[in-house]
């Protein structure tokens, strides 16, 4: 805000985007990378050590610099990494105060115990080197050496917001979803349920805003928190209506809640012993989230310790389970087995059809949304409908020809595209790379079928030699299928995939896909069940490591399969639940009727 001011002061036009970034960080909302979505911008700690810290001329205007004139979002960036570098020369400051406190007390302690009174050699420590003022363009404006994730009280930052919401108002700026989910936020921590609620019915009317959850999240919290007797009844929001009534409004746009929306509703559940919410709830998290926080977990042990669940409990922390298994092999539940918990035959068929309505209507049936999801930004139109359609008829009719009820011709399909770009050294994909998987996949007991599109087969495309040989084996083995262009190649090896009842081996999280469809909770089980990831093991990010993962590229992938059991809340039967501590899956924790 002293930048802010400086700016307003000077004359000086301030950006849409800026004020965007300005209401984030007043309500804690992260646009980008370098704001933070919680505690007071710590994520800008990150950015001090790619910080350049160069003398400047002590009369530069930083206004014009670059800018034209402007106060920008990208100042605004810089401004946080100045402030981050102060805030850790800083803690150096504090650090070696503290570290020569202690040289000195220790000294003080020897000499006082010393019966010969020898004088010893005082340790003391270096100050760091702290930047001078000067030094950094942006110091001058800055309060030296003042932590900057000091709190801000929530009515400071509710009248900052509305200050800055009325010069962009005045100046009719487009309040885009950043500024209203800023506007939510420090409005609903503030209590201010009628303002909260009012951005966020506007977000909602606007049809050029893409609804997130992040929307709902701070008026779901706002409602769930269960009354505070320290501060003024008048802010107390609670209402458990009204924690659904708002869980309602956002699958009402086509959204799954996520972890943290299920918190707040657990929460207020227990608060109030709501037995059929709480219930509901578990089962949904149980569907929808694979691994719990440990916030999750916590609730979830709350709710069973509440009493308001009939019957006693033995909760058991960290049992061993068997991965080969999928056995308990500790605590009251040992001997118990993990379920696999797959899709059913009318849900992979559901997935079937939708997949195929997005390819050839461009989108599923019900599901009405401009966006691709993942993302992918808007859908696109589809210019030539009549040749998708024959290009998609194909395909299926290949399908068919290769799956019967005696068994299906193919067991894994593989994602062509995301692992020959995997770790890729090249411009185009690595077909050695995809052909070594191939054949590691037969050697396994696999019939692999290639998914891969039709422009990376393009004379100019595949180098001549060692590629082009591997792409004719390809083509005489009759498991490549080259995706016609105008099509996302992901669409056949997905439906492929399900037609074949096949594993499929890729990578990608088919965020898009699970947007597009609306069936985020089958492709959940689908994918947990179905999908072999691959790595390079020893795999080092950065150019320092280029040379040892060259050597890495020459060898093989490493496969990923699904466990045997599936990693994610179960049902216990006979009462009770299991929950998931690991991602490995060997630690679980156990709830057991007594």
């Amino acid at each position: 805000m002293l930048i802010y001011n400086e700016a307003l002061s000077l004359g000086i036009k301030v950006e849409a985007k800026t004020y965007g970034s300005l209401l984030s960080l007043v309500g804690g909302v992260s646009p980008s990378n370098y704001l933070s979505s919680g505690a007071e911008n710590r994520a800008s700690l990150n950015l001090a050590p790619s910080l350049e810290l160069e003398p400047q001329e002590p009369d530069i205007n930083i206004f014009e610099e670059g800018a034209r004139g402007k106060f920008t979002d990208s100042m605004v960036r810089e401004v946080l990494s100045v402030r981050a570098v102060a805030y850790i020369e800083y803690l150096k400051r504090v650090e070696a105060e503290e570290e020569e406190a202690e040289a000195e007390a220790e000294e003080e302690e020897e000499e006082d115990s010393s019966q010969k009174g020898n004088s010893k050699k005082r340790k003391r420590a270096k100050n760091p080197t702290v930047p001078s003022p000067s030094s950094i363009r942006w110091y001058n404006l800055l309060p030296p050496f003042i932590p900057p994730l000091a709190p801000v009280p929530l009515s400071s930052r509710l009248s900052i917001s509305n200050l800055l919401l009325s010069h962009m108002t005045s100046q009719n700026f487009t309040l885009s979803e950043t500024v209203l989910t800023a506007c939510i936020r420090i409005n609903a921590k503030s209590g201010e349920e009628a303002r909260a609620e009012e951005f966020l019915k506007r977000a909602e009317e606007d049809k050029s805003i893409k609804i997130r959850n992040r929307l709902f999240l701070d008026v779901l919290t706002m409602y769930a928190s269960p009354p505070d007797p320290t501060i003024d009844s008048r802010n107390n929001r609670f209402s458990l209506p009204k924690v659904l009534a708002t869980l309602a409004r956002l699958t009402s746009h086509n959204l799954a809640p996520n972890e943290i929306e299920y918190r707040q509703v657990l929460r207020a559940a227990i608060h109030v012993g709501d037995v059929a919410v709480a219930r509901k709830v578990l089962e949904d998290v149980a569907e929808d989230v694979l691994m719990p926080s440990a916030a999750m977990v916590e609730l979830i042990v709350g709710w069973f310790e509440s009493g308001h669940e009939k019957g006693g409990w033995t909760i058991t922390n960290s049992c061993s389970v068997a991965t080969a298994t999928g056995a308990i092999s500790s605590g009251p539940c040992s001997g118990e087995v993990l379920s696999s918990i797959e899709i059913t035959p009318s849900a992979r068929s559901d997935l079937i059809r939708m997949n195929e309505e997005i390819v050839t209507r461009g989108e599923a049936q019900g599901i009405n949304n401009k966006f691709q999801g993942g993302g992918k930004g808007e859908k696109r139109l589809i210019k030539n409908r009549e040749k998708r359609v024959s290009d998609w008829n194909n395909f299926k009719t290949f399908c068919n020809r290769n799956s019967s009820t005696g068994g299906n011709k193919f067991t894994v399909v593989v994602d062509g595209a995301n692992v020959g770009y995997y770790k890729a050294l090249t411009k185009h994909v690595n077909y050695l790379q995809i052909d070594k998987a191939l054949i590691k996949l037969r050697k396994l007991g696999h019939a692999p079928l290639l998914i891969l599109h039709s422009r990376h087969f393009g004379n100019k495309t595949v180098p001549q030699g060692r590629d082009s040989d591997i792409v004719d084996k390809w083509e005489r083995g009759g498991y490549l299928w080259k995706c016609p262009s105008g099509c996302n190649d992901d669409w056949f090896w997905l439906h492929a995939a399900l037609k074949f009842e096949s594993f499929v081996f890729t990578n990608d999280e088919m965020r898009d896909h699970q947007y597009q469809q609306g069936a985020a909770r089958d492709f959940y089980r689908w994918i947990e069940r179905k999908r072999i990831k691959f790595t390079f093991v020893g795999w080092t990010e950065g150019e320092s490591a280029r040379a040892e993962n060259n050597k890495l590229v020459q060898g093989d992938l490493s496969f990923l399969f699904p466990l045997k059991f599936s990693v994610r809340i179960q049902k216990r039967r006979g009462g009770g639940v299991y929950i998931p501590l690991s991602e490995d899956a060997t630690r679980w924790l156990t709830i057991k009727l007594k």
